[in-house]
């Protein structure tokens, strides 16, 4: 379930990424984009909780995400 549910989550971003895609180079754009990473990032803390991972795991989960959705 887990699995599935971080798999939802990183569709739900690549769809605000392709939404907002024209206004990221402005400052309300990716202030919008930022408020909405916020919110998923709290989502993806509580499925990596809920999975019952130890820290460190779950350190190296947000490593891989960040680094893909670096820029």
């Amino acid at each position: 379930e887990g699995c599935q549910r971080l798999q939802s989550l990183q569709q739900e971003v690549i769809d605000q990424v392709t939404k907002l895609w024209p206004s990221l180079d402005t400052a309300t754009g990716q202030q919008q984009f930022a408020e909405f990473l916020q919110g998923k990032t709290d989502d993806i803390l509580n499925v990596l909780k809920s999975a019952g991972l130890d820290s460190d795991s779950q350190a190296r989960v947000l490593d891989g995400l960040s680094a893909r959705y670096q820029a």
